[in-house]
Order: structure tokens, then sequence, then C-alpha cells
């Protein structure tokens, strides 16, 4: 094969004609793919790992993904309410969309005041009395990132420890 025929598939800014290194164009050629490859399988493995243990974490504490599911859905609805903010009997269907009974209703009206209290003990909504009515106000930016760690003592009350 002469020097004209051969096809080179990077462009030439890329990858100098003649690498010093390299005693001919098909070396080059060849090494180029290996370091590919090598590349996309140390990728593979990387990723794969990670996406591996979010997914046992996942299925191992998929009460505690739904929980705080649930909490950031109840944050941004309040966020969206603006100043006015939200009243528990306005959460409710934020939590439970479907139709409920007069019995599940109690129940779900129960849960969603526990939510509330959950969000104003972490800081991310503060309870204010208007005209007799507790309302709920969001404090934080739901799609901003949260706090690192939710164990200060200063935000949740934890009790005696």
């Amino acid at each position: 094969m002469s020097e004209p025929d051969l096809v080179v598939h990077a462009p030439r800014a890329v990858l100098p004609e003649r690498a010093r290194h390299f005693d001919t164009p098909e070396q080059r050629e060849h090494a180029a793919h290996l370091g590919m490859w090598l590349f996309l399988t140390s990728e593979t493995l990387l990723f794969g790992a990670l996406f591996g243990v979010y997914t046992g974490y996942r299925l191992q504490h998929s009460a505690e993904f739904h929980a705080a599911a649930r909490l950031n859905d109840m944050t941004t609805a309040i966020a969206r309410r603006g100043a006015e903010g939200a009243t528990g009997w306005d959460m409710v269907p934020v939590l439970f969309p479907r139709h409920l009974d007069n019995n599940q209703i109690v129940f779900a009206f129960g849960e969603t005041l526990a939510h509330l209290h959950c969000l104003e003990t972490r800081a991310r909504a503060k309870r204010a009395v208007v005209d007799g009515v507790h309302r709920f106000v969001a404090l934080v930016d739901p799609l901003a990132q949260p706090p690192a760690d939710d164990s200060d003592a200063e935000v949740m009350d934890i009790g005696q420890t």
C-alpha cells in the first residue's frame, strides 16, 4: 500500500501526518483504535458501577426515595402559591391525586399535616397564621440543591442526643 492510498480517519490538525514514536501509519491507526476502545471500556465500567450502586440503593431504600419525592412535590406546590402560601387542605391533592372517600380523607389530611410539619422542621417551609388560618410558605427554592446535611441541630428538632 502506498502512502497516498492511506485513508486517515482523523483530521490532520489533531493527528500529525507522521508521529515520531510510530514506525508506520498503520501502527498509529492501530494505537488510536486501541486507545479509543480502552477509553470506552473504562467509561462503561465506571458508569456501570455508578448506575448499579444507585439502582441498589433505590431498590433497598424505596420508601425513603418515595418520601423524599413527596416532600419535594409539596415544596414545589407551596412555592408555586407564592407569598400567599398554602393550607394543609390545599396540599391534600398534591400527596393524594386520586379520589378519596370520607374515611380516607381523614387519614390523608393527617398524613399531609405530618409532611407539612416535616417541611417546617427541615426549614423548607414556614407556618404563618393569617386571619386564623394556618398557611405554609416555602422558604427554599425547590429547584435549588438541597443542603449537604439535614442533621444540623439548629435546623431540625432532633430531641436529646
